[in-house]
C-alpha cells in the first residue's frame, strides 16, 4: 500500500552549511559523534564503487541514542567534478529529516575533530600556542581556523610545495586570525619550536613528514593518507608516539601511514579511538592524531546544522519528501 508522505524536509546550501557551520558547533558535534559512536546500538559502514572514470562512496551511521541515521553519498566524475549530499532520518519513525549539501561538512568536521583531540591535549591551556602547518589547502586552512578558534594559538608557520600557495595561505589566514601566520619552504622550519603540527597534503604515495622533522613536536595532528596507497607520516611517527590515537578503527586498515606502521610492528592494540581519548584524562608524551573522518562525524554535524535551522525557524528551502511511503500490508 503506497500513500502520500507529507513530511517537510529541509535542504541546506553548502552557502548555509558555511554560514552556520561555524568552529564552535563544528567542535561539539565532532565531541558528540565521537562519544555516540560508541554507544550500543551504533553503526557506521562504508561502502566503496569504481565508476567508469570515476568512483562512488557511501559512508553511512546509526546512530539511535540522538535518534538520527542516514549517510553521505560523494562521487566524482570524468572531468574533475565532486559531487556530496548528506541525507538524513529519523530513528523513530524513518521520516527524513534533511538533505544536506556536503562539499564542506568533510572539511568542517575533519578540523573538528582534530581540534577536539588538541583540546583534550592543551586542556586549560592559557599559554600562547604555536602551530606549523604542513600544507597549504583548504583542509590546512580550516585546521588552522578551527584550532585558532579552541586554543590560544599566537602564532603559526605553514609550509607547503608550492611558494605560491604558502603564501597566499599566510596572507589570509594572518589577516583572518589576527596572528603572525610565516610562510616557510620546508617542513621542519614548520615544525621546529611548535607546540602542534597539524598535516593536511595530498603527496599520493609519498612521505612527508618523519621524525627528522616532527621528533620534539608534542602533538602531531595528521588528516592526510586517507587511503592504502597514500602517505603522509613516516611509520615511525606513529609507531614511536608515546600516545596514538585514531578517530576511526578503519584507519589500521585504510591509512597508508598506520599500514606501513603496523607492518613495522606496531601494535594495533595501543591506538586509542578519539571517543576514549576524550573520555578519560589523556596520558602524557608525544601524542600523534591519526584520521581518515568516519561517517558519524558527517552524520552529526549535519544533523546539527538541520537543528539549528529548525530551532532558529531559518526561511531557507524546505521541499516536500521526495519518496511516498509503503506499508506493508
Amino acid at each position: 500500500m503506497i500513500e502520500q508522505d507529507t513530511t517537510r524536509v529541509r535542504v541546506v546550501s553548502a552557502e548555509e552549511v558555511e554560514r552556520f557551520g561555524g568552529s564552535r558547533l563544528a567542535l561539539g558535534a565532532a565531541r558528540t559523534a565521537a562519544r555516540v559512536v560508541r554507544e550500543p546500538g551504533s553503526e557506521v559502514r562504508r561502502m566503496n564503487f569504481r565508476l567508469p572514470g570515476g568512483w562512488m562512496r557511501i559512508l553511512g551511521a546509526a546512530l539511535p541514542s540522538i535518534g538520527v541515521f542516514g549517510y553521505k553519498e560523494f562521487h566524482y566524475s570524468p572531468g574533475g567534478t565532486l559531487r556530496y549530499a548528506i541525507h538524513l532520518f529519523s530513528t523513530e519513525d524513518g521520516r527524513p529529516l534533511g538533505i544536506v549539501d556536503a562539499a564542506l561538512i568533510t572539511t568542517l568536521r575533519t578540523a573538528a575533530a582534530a581540534t577536539a583531540a588538541a583540546t583534550a591535549f592543551y586542556d586549560g591551556r592559557t599559554e600562547p600556542l604555536t602551530v606549523g602547518v604542513i600544507g597549504s589547502g583548504a583542509e590546512a586552512q580550516a585546521g588552522l581556523r578551527a584550532l585558532a578558534s579552541a586554543l590560544p594559538v599566537a602564532e603559526a608557520r605553514v609550509s607547503s610545495r608550492n611558494e605560491v600557495n604558502r603564501q597566499a595561505f599566510a596572507d589570509r589566514m594572518s589577516a583572518e586570525l589576527g596572528i603572525p601566520v610565516i610562510p616557510v619552504a620546508e617542513g621542519a622550519a614548520a615544525a621546529v619550536g611548535a607546540d602542534a603540527a597539524y598535516l593536511a597534503t595530498n603527496s599520493g604515495g609519498k612521505v612527508v613528514a618523519g621524525l627528522e622533522i616532527l621528533a620534539g613536536v608534542p602533538l602531531v595532528l595528521s588528516i592526510g593518507s586517507t587511503m592504502p596507497d597514500q602517505r603522509e607520516l613516516h611509520a615511525d611517527v606513529l609507531a614511536k608516539a608515546d600516545v596514538l590515537v585514531i578517530d576511526t578503527p578503519d584507519v589500521l586498515e585504510e591509512s597508508g601511514d598506520a599500514l606501513d606502521a603496523l607492518g613495522g610492528g606496531l601494535d594495533p592494540a595501543r591506538a586509542l579511538l578519539l571517543g576514549d581519548y576524550l573520555g578519560a584524562a589523556p596520558a602524557s608524551g608525544s601524542t600523534v592524531y591519526k584520521s581518515i573522518g568516519s561517517p558519524e562525524q558527517d552524520i552529526v554535524l549535519a544533523w546539527e546544522i538541520v537543528s539549528l535551522l529548525e530551532d532558529q525557524q531559518h526561511p531557507g528551502r524546505v521541499i516536500d519528501s521526495l519518496t511516498d511511503i509503503k506499508r506493508n500490508l
